[in-house]
């Protein structure tokens, strides 16, 4: 893990995060939009780094991914942690944690493929936000919660568990497969509730 926080791309990483979130509060935009949209610019940039590395697998773009994808959540760390009068969001903390303890096993093709579907999945959920926000046509936003539910259910319930079907490097040994196994294990009840709450509020 410590290649990924040292690195300089994740360090302009977490420079670009935090800077999008920085115009946005000076320009007097609400504390949820502030925050909701480095979320969204870093579904849309992760879905394609991983995509694009399941596609063109090499140990190079893995690592670029990873960092990208790691910037993004040690900004949103600090900008949870350092929020005044706000509550601790604690199981976004604990996803946005573990999430990064997962990123310690050499390069393979599980963390990809897991990230490529819960980031796709990530776009329309925050697209609904948005539009929520902004009082889009009610129609509009029923269309995007429909592609919200079953992007979740699809990506992240249903083919994300598909990732340990892969063969790793030889140096993905059992350790970090019981390492990832466990942090699979911690992130996935996650995707099953969320998934459940936004089935409720489809009805």
């Amino acid at each position: 893990m410590y290649y990924h926080l040292l690195s300089i791309n994740t360090i302009l990483s977490i420079v670009f995060f935090r800077t999008i979130y920085i115009l946005l509060k000076r320009a007097s935009v609400s504390e949820v939009i502030s925050q909701n949209i480095p979320s969204f610019v870093h579904a849309i940039i992760t879905t394609t780094t991983s995509g694009y590395t399941l596609i063109y697998f090499t140990p190079e773009n893995y690592i670029f991914c990873v960092q990208i994808s790691t910037g993004y959540f040690i900004s949103d760390l600090i900008h949870i942690i350092s929020r005044k009068n706000g509550k601790l969001n604690i199981p976004i903390i604990g996803h946005h944690v573990i999430t990064c303890i997962s990123y310690i096993a050499p390069h393979n093709i599980l963390i990809p493929w897991s990230l490529f579907f819960a980031e796709l999945s990530n776009i329309p959920n925050c697209l609904t936000y948005l539009l929520i926000k902004a009082n889009a046509n009610p129609t509009l936003i029923k269309k995007v919660k429909f592609y919200q539910f079953y992007g979740f259910l699809i990506g992240r319930v249903i083919l994300s568990p598909f990732m340990f079907a892969f063969e790793a490097s030889d140096e993905f040994t059992q350790s970090y497969l019981q390492i990832l196994k466990i942090c699979f294990g911690l992130l996935y009840p996650m995707s099953l509730f969320w998934t459940y709450k936004l089935y409720i509020g489809l009805n």
